[in-house]
């Protein structure tokens, strides 16, 4: 496997030289993080540096898994400048040029690779009682530390249009990263936002 910018020897040694799970965490990467970039503009306008700080980190250790470097270097500065309460516009834009470059990078990796297509979404549903349930059972999960929390993420991903994708993608984070408690208070707001008592 080569990518541009990527030492996929370094990441594939993490995933013990599993081609497969390692195309996964790609298409997962680039899935998760296509749109981060208008999300963290919004929270640095707003000075929601912890919140920045929660989602760069992120980036920072997938990148790292996966042997994007140079794009975990930029990452480990906006942390520190998000730790810090102040931003750096030209740190954030190192981070933004290397996420791009290693987003676009990965995408015509995978568009060439014979036996990883990009998968074409089916059309998911609209429906906001279903979401509601979902939500509903995401939260029970979570309470509990079920890990099918992370199945049930996945399938309201994969079934259902969700509202404001953005603000739920910190609570993708979250449950990907095992912060259950995290995710727990971030579903809540989340939830209060969209189905208002």
């Amino acid at each position: 496997i080569e990518i541009p910018g990527i030492d996929t020897l370094a990441g594939l040694t993490r995933v013990v030289g599993n081609k497969d799970l390692y195309k996964e965490l790609l298409t997962t990467f680039i899935t998760s993080n296509r749109r981060i970039t208008e999300v963290l503009h919004r929270n640095f306008q707003n000075e929601a540096f912890e919140e920045n700080q929660f989602l760069v980190h992120a980036i920072k250790g997938t990148s790292g898994s996966l042997g994007a470097m140079e794009l975990y270097k930029a990452a480990e500065l906006l942390e520190e400048s998000c730790r810090s309460k102040q931003f750096n516009p030209q740190t954030y834009k190192v981070f933004e040029q290397h996420l791009n470059q290693t987003i676009e990078a990965i995408e015509t990796y995978l568009m060439r690779s014979s036996t990883h297509k990009l998968e074409i979404d089916e059309p998911k549903s609209d429906d906001r009682k279903e979401f509601a349930q979902a939500l509903k059972t995401l939260h029970q999960q979570l309470e509990e530390f079920d890990a099918d929390a992370l199945t049930t993420l996945e399938e309201i991903n994969g079934k259902l249009n969700i509202p404001e994708p953005l603000q739920f993608r910190s609570i993708e984070i979250a449950i990907n990263n095992l912060d259950f408690e995290i995710a727990l208070t971030k579903l809540d707001q989340y939830t209060q936002r969209m189905f208002p008592a």
